[in-house]
């Protein structure tokens, strides 16, 4: 036990004695008064354990002249009376010891529990640690940026009268978060309403848009609805969409506009009670063909993802100067599907900055066509040049783009339809990522590259 906490046991145990003096044992049952704490008058339970939040109840007897404590750190005290419930979350996996104490003015018991977390607790609505995570569309203008929207709820029960709104918090700039509560579950009896957009479309045009839903659990849906304010008959979709815990993008390209504002209706109606939501990174913006969505990474046709669970590549560097005489290779980390190059020094024209990843068994027979995708993000402007092809023939290539423009800190989607190889057959490959003509210092991450066979 700590020093600490044995110097705060000695004091609270003289403020006890303050209030109260010691009287002569009469007999040798003390557990209902007195100045003696039975051991077995002391006694808690622990429940709960949901999002790693537990209660902890003093069920001890109710002793005259007898004050309990709590600790929940092995340091600082808290008093709890008799049938009183405190709460507490873990953030870590773990063993955490709690420690129930009973003082009187002569004495002191202690009992103790073990709480056991078996996982670490992830806020559903904290920002993302995975700076590659992918939350939708970023090329363009993207009008809702400076909108004045505003958002309102029309939650229902099941006989379709209103009820009260949900808790919530946020705007559509920040994200809209709130708690399903008891409302019904027919579609349309949980909306929330984006409205006052100011965002004037046209019929003339097509546009990109996208948001993000976070839930905080898995196995729900929600109803996306981009439409003409004040016409319910006109939208891009109204589809209803899956989605699992943590950050759902909803991206929709190249739709026909129409004449009029935008409003945005989302219907969340089926969640279950408890349930948090929230609703953030609005974006919608003319076409732009740089607006693409990235194949799935985790798909069981994903033929790369093999790759990256075995580091089955070798990889090599080849890096020059404005003279093109070969220099140092640059700086290179591995995290399982996350891969981050960093430029030691500056570059100035293309194939001066070459990062080769050569596969060691990945290989295309003639006829297989394909499609690639993979997510990039930059710490500064720069470029990038992509090149699939076979190991020991260059020209035998499946794709190969240059000066495709990064933008710092916006994670890109670059993808690749219906790619075959030129000359037929092709093993094992390499995927070339060129950065040449970038600055020194600049961290490339490249992450869930793949490729997917038709």
């Amino acid at each position: 036990m700590k020093k600490n906490l044995l110097y705060g046991f000695f004091a609270l145990s003289m403020a006890v004695v303050g209030m109260s003096s010691c009287s002569p044992l009469d007999s040798d049952d003390h557990s209902l008064g007195g100045s003696v704490v039975s051991q077995d008058a002391l006694s808690m339970t622990i429940s709960g354990g949901a999002d790693n939040t537990y209660t902890i109840t003093n069920s001890s007897q109710k002793l005259t002249d007898v004050r309990y404590f709590i600790s929940l750190d092995g340091n600082k005290l808290n008093e709890i009376a008799a049938g009183a419930s405190i709460t507490n979350q873990y953030k870590k996996k773990g063993t955490y010891p709690v420690y129930l104490y009973a003082f009187s003015a002569c004495d002191q018991k202690m009992i103790s529990q073990n709480i056991e977390v078996a996982e670490d607790w992830i806020d559903p609505n904290a920002p993302t640690d995975d700076p590659t995570e992918w939350l939708g569309f970023t090329a363009g203008t993207n009008f809702f940026e400076g909108a004045s929207a505003t958002h309102r709820f029309w939650f229902a029960g099941g006989d379709w009268g209103q009820i009260a709104d949900p808790d919530n918090d946020g705007d559509v700039a920040t994200g809209i978060t709130f708690t399903m509560n008891g409302c019904g579950t027919e579609r349309w009896q949980a909306q929330v309403q984006v409205e006052n957009t100011g965002i004037v479309l046209s019929s003339g045009k097509a546009y990109d848009f996208s948001v993000v839903i976070n839930s905080s659990v898995d196995g729900v849906s929600a109803t996306v609805k981009p439409q003409k304010d004040g016409d319910d008959g006109t939208f891009f979709t109204e589809n209803i969409f899956s989605l699992h815990k943590g950050n759902n993008v909803i991206a929709l390209t190249d739709c026909a506009g129409f004449d009029g504002n935008l409003k945005v209706a989302f219907d969340f109606a089926g969640a279950p009670e408890g349930t948090v939501f929230t609703i953030k990174n609005f974006y919608i913006a003319e076409h732009n063909d740089s607006n693409v969505i990235p194949l799935d990474y985790n798909s069981a046709d994903n033929v790369w993802k093999a790759v990256d669970d075995a580091q089955a590549f070798e990889m090599s560097f080849w890096w020059a100067n404005a003279d093109w005489t070969q220099i140092g290779d640059p700086g290179f980390d591995v995290d399982g599907r996350i891969y981050t190059i960093t430029s030691n020094d500056a570059t100035k024209d293309e194939w001066q900055a070459q990062n080769v990843f050569n596969t060691t068994s990945l290989g295309f027979a003639a006829d297989d066509e394909f499609d690639f995708s993979c997510l990039m993000v930059a710490t500064a402007d720069s470029r990038v040049t992509i090149k699939l092809c076979q190991v020991n023939d260059d020209d035998n290539q499946a794709f190969y783009k240059n000066d495709i423009q990064l933008k710092a800190g916006k994670v890109q989607v670059i993808k690749f339809a219906d790619c075959k190889f030129a000359k037929g057959a092709a093993s094992p490959v390499k995927l070339i990522y060129d950065f040449g003509g970038c600055e020194a210092g600049v961290d490339f991450v490249i992450a869930d590259i793949t490729i997917i066979k038709k």
